[in-house]
């Protein structure tokens, strides 16, 4: 697969125009006003099964401002998705919803590790030190298969590294819905009680040969406390 690091600066981490994550719940236009994403905590550890049913879904703000890499940049994409951010003190949780006018044509299927990269999927890097040096990619396709890459400064992926998550996810008439857990131990980051990651998603979609994400051009420095 095509580093989208190489060609469109995603995780590029600029100090001016981003948006920082703290994991606090408040407005999101107060968040806007802030450069802030906010994060919902939970004390409660997720069910991880593909529905985004969970109490802390219904609490995270959704963000859905994804622009078009390939084959087109900049443009609005095909389908739209939301992608919602959750922690505990164990884990850091994403949950995203791939929309989809015609979700029988979403190309799925349960494949071996790292053999998802030809179907629908979605994703999300964390650059855990937020130095932009490289960060994990965390990819789960609408049967919860699952595949990770270690993309370095360059662009250039690694696939050879596997890293401990979890992925689930679930088909509907509206598209797909996935759910990520990354365990905090199985990140590299500076262990402080303020922490600072860089999160960039992605989505593909097969049919269109379309690959979108967001942030725009650099991924949103996610900050929070772990208690």
């Amino acid at each position: 697969m095509r580093s989208l690091l190489k060609w469109v600066p995603v995780f590029v981490l600029a100090m001016t125009g981003f948006l920082a994550c703290t994991l606090t719940c408040i407005p999101a236009q107060a968040a806007e006003s802030a450069n802030k994403l906010i994060p919902a905590k939970t004390l409660t550890p997720l069910v991880l099964d593909g529905n985004l049913d969970d109490k802390v879904w219904q609490e995270a703000i959704q963000y859905d401002d994804f622009i078009t890499a390939s084959p087109d940049v900049g443009l609005p994409p095909a389908q739209s998705t939301s992608v919602q951010l959750a922690y505990d003190s164990q884990n850091l949780y994403f949950g995203i919803r791939a929309w989809d006018a015609q979700p029988e044509l979403v190309k799925s299927a349960i494949m071996g590790w790292d053999g998802l990269f030809a179907s629908d999927f979605v994703g999300v890097y964390v650059d855990a030190l937020n130095d932009s040096h490289g960060a994990w990619a965390f990819y789960a396709n609408a049967h919860g298969s699952q595949g990770d890459r270690l993309v370095g400064p360059s662009g250039a992926e690694d696939i050879a590294p596997d890293n401990t998550w979890q992925a689930a996810a679930t088909r509907d008439s509206l598209g797909y819905t996935v759910e990520i857990a990354v365990p905090l131990r199985s990140l590299r980051f500076q262990a402080e009680q303020n922490v600072s990651m860089g999160i960039g998603f992605v989505r593909h979609i097969s049919r269109d040969t379309e690959y979108s994400h967001f942030p725009k051009y650099s991924p949103f420095p996610l900050d929070f406390v772990i208690s």
